[in-house]
């Protein structure tokens, strides 16, 4: 993967610690999925509350455009809520659009995330140049969210082609801490 991303324009994002979940909105049908299945919207239902939160089914379908978020879902009760957040919160980290099957690059994303009121995962570094060793990105990938926690890691992508190029490196000290 270092290879593929070497000499490329690149950009790095803080790893979220939460679950994936994905909201889309085809032929202005909105749904949302976990990693692998469709969640059926129900009182309750934790891959929904994004849509509720941020009133995406009628900003969706106000925007009309066919397309499938995924972020991560982050708060309480999830993932031990690292990030001490006092309420759930939703950070995109990619945005495709359905008609052409394209990932939109960082920058592309993240005018439709505000135009939706959403947050996109927090960007760390962008570069036109990216020439990192395995070394430097471990150092990278440790750090701590705001909450004062370790930090889970780091994502790296290619910024043109997202999805080309797009790989974790985790924050080996959190590993060992979670291991204890």
């Amino acid at each position: 993967m270092l290879d593929k991303l070497n000499g490329k324009p690149y950009y790095i994002t803080t790893k979220m610690d939460g679950t994936s979940g994905i909201v889309y909105c085809i032929d202005g049908k909105i749904g949302c999925c976990s990693r692998n299945k469709e969640i059926k919207d129900e009182e309750g239902a934790l891959y929904w509350l994004p849509v509720h939160k941020y009133g995406l089914k009628e900003k969706l379908a106000n925007l009309g455009k066919n397309l499938v978020l995924t972020g991560e879902i982050c708060g309480p009760g999830i993932q031990k809520n690292k990030l001490r957040m006092a309420e759930i919160e939703w950070f995109v980290f990619d945005v495709k659009d359905w008609d052409s099957q394209r990932y939109l690059p960082y920058e592309e994303a993240g005018k439709i995330c505000s135009e939706l009121g959403l947050s996109l995962v927090p960007l760390e570094e962008q570069g036109d140049n990216f020439g990192y060793t395995l070394e430097e990105l471990l150092e990278k990938a440790k750090g701590k969210y705001p909450s004062g926690l370790d930090k889970e890691g780091i994502v790296v992508r290619d910024l043109a082609a997202p999805k080309a190029v797009s790989f974790k490196v985790l924050n080996n000290d959190a590993l060992l801490k979670e291991k204890e």
